[in-house]
């Protein structure tokens, strides 16, 4: 005669609604809130890693100009050693030519002396 709710579905009272309602905007209370701290703390680790970002950005570019440094330095230091290379040639050039000198006028003075 009257209205019977469908197998399964049970009937609420008014008191058992409101409770429902409240159960459910308490809930959703609290998923805003977890919401809110997850987008604060994504957003702080955002910032972090956009520092980060930069100290890297530096970091790289430090390195390459030392990079640079240092293949400047390399070619100094392979011109010093061309030079001093060059200088020891003329410098053993030099002490074998007044070793001969030497030798020549010690070979004279004792062919003078002996004969």
């Amino acid at each position: 005669p009257g209205f019977a709710p469908a197998a399964g579905f049970a009937v609420m009272s008014g008191d058992t609604l409101t409770t429902s309602y409240q159960d459910a905007e308490e809930a959703l209370s609290r998923a805003k809130l977890t919401a809110e701290r997850t987008e604060r703390v994504g957003a702080h680790v955002l910032g972090t890693l956009g520092d980060q970002r930069q100290q890297l950005l530096g970091a790289a570019d430090g390195l390459e100009a030392a990079d640079h440094e240092l293949g400047r330095t390399k070619q100094t230091i392979s011109d010093l050693f061309a030079r001093l290379a060059r200088r020891r040639r003329c410098l053993i050039g030099t002490a074998a030519v007044l070793a001969l000198i030497a030798a020549v006028l010690l070979y004279w003075k004792l062919r003078n002396a002996f004969g």
